[in-house]
């Protein structure tokens, strides 16, 4: 009987506890990540910086305050494929946030590493986000020639 008990209790803890998973949708066309994208840009992650941020989430019809961990990539632009803000690009430098933890979308970038990225606003830090369930990707030949086609 004890034992069933912590076993209920186990199971009512696993299903009450707020669960992030990532999700993505399909595989979106080239095309399609483009039209709706704020910017997209072809860089390499020159500096990393982690951030601890509260965030909330509504559970039940009450919000409720989670802690969540970001890093904010900094790029050295190489070639921009499109943007509706040119100061993100101060300097042919541009900021990215995303999620440090790859099962909340998150996406793992390496430094040093040239990235072809596709971003959105975003609007608590001003500045542009990504995460996994984008095209963004390690420099492939095959997307910055599609990226060109577009774009010409």
């Amino acid at each position: 009987m004890k034992a069933l008990k912590y076993i209920l209790l186990f199971l009512f803890i696993t299903i009450t506890s707020i669960s992030y998973a990532c999700n993505c949708v399909g595989n979106p066309t080239i095309n399609d990540v483009f039209k709706g994208v704020d910017a997209a840009f072809v860089g390499e992650v020159i500096n990393v910086e982690k951030i601890n941020k509260t965030d909330t989430i509504i559970l039940d019809s009450v919000e409720t305050p989670y802690e969540n961990i970001y890093h904010i990539y900094s790029f050295k632009v190489k070639k921009i494929y499109k943007t509706n803000k040119q100061d993100y690009f101060e300097d042919s430098v541009v900021e990215i946030i995303t999620n440090s933890k790859i099962d909340r979308c998150g996406f793992p970038f390496e430094l040093g590493s040239e990235y072809i990225v596709y971003a959105y606003k975003e609007k608590q830090h001003n500045l542009l986000n990504t995460h996994i369930c984008t095209r963004t990707r390690l420099y492939d030949k095959k997307e910055i020639a599609e990226l060109n086609r577009l774009t010409d």
